[in-house]
């Protein structure tokens, strides 16, 4: 976590002296990030075909408070979507076999036109493509989403 935050750990042990664990934060000029927390009833639907980006990414929005569902496709997105209308964010990788992430998006806004949608791709992707979403490049750490989240409102 302390790396997700631009910071650094280090451990230093010796046998039979004990273990001293140090975490290192940067400092920072923003805002607590308990003042720019989602409500605790905000639901965010995080959609990655990668499993292990999956998990990652749904502890990192659990951090943040969010009460968290999850799909590895975007047709399974569009399901859940449209039987939960109070999601309000979501969050998607773009490169998806099947439906990728701008077309879920786009179909997103016809189902539930009050979600905000966040698209996150490790891999460029032309501007013209993404036009109408936030991008977050990966890999994105806690505060590049806080900071996402701050321009979606």
């Amino acid at each position: 976590m302390a790396q997700q935050f631009g910071g650094d750990l280090k451990i230093h042990s010796q046998p039979a002296q004990g273990t001293t664990i140090s975490l290192y934060f940067p400092v920072t000029d923003q805002e607590p990030i308990r003042d720019s927390l989602p409500p605790p009833s905000d639901k965010v639907l995080i959609v990655d075909d990668q499993p292990d980006v999956l998990d990652m990414a749904t502890e990192m929005f659990r951090t943040l408070g969010f009460d968290v569902i999850t799909a590895s496709s975007g047709r399974q997105a569009l399901e859940i979507l449209s039987r939960t209308p109070d999601i309000h964010l979501l969050f998607s990788d773009v490169v998806m076999p099947g439906l990728s992430g701008v077309e879920l998006g786009k179909k997103a806004q016809e189902v539930s036109p009050e979600t905000r949608i966040l698209l996150a791709s490790g891999y460029t992707t032309p501007a013209g493509s993404l036009k109408g979403f936030e991008f977050l490049p990966k890999p994105y750490r806690i505060a590049d989403i806080l900071k996402k989240l701050r321009v979606l409102g």
